[in-house]
């Protein structure tokens, strides 16, 4: 199944085993980000609730 991320439009094939592609059976209209960009907003969440000047 090709899925494209919500965030940065790269598009992805969903292996029929994988825990992504279950999700997305349980939830279809649910918002599919793709793991670099998880990552990259974690790390900017993590800099916002912990400045390093302080």
């Amino acid at each position: 199944m090709q899925i494209r991320c919500q965030l940065c439009g790269a598009e992805e094939e969903l292996l029929v085993w994988s825990a992504a592609y279950e999700a997305r059976k349980r939830a279809p209209q649910a918002p599919y980000i793709c793991a670099r960009c998880r990552d990259r907003v974690q790390a900017e969440a993590l800099r916002e609730q912990h400045p390093r000047g302080h």
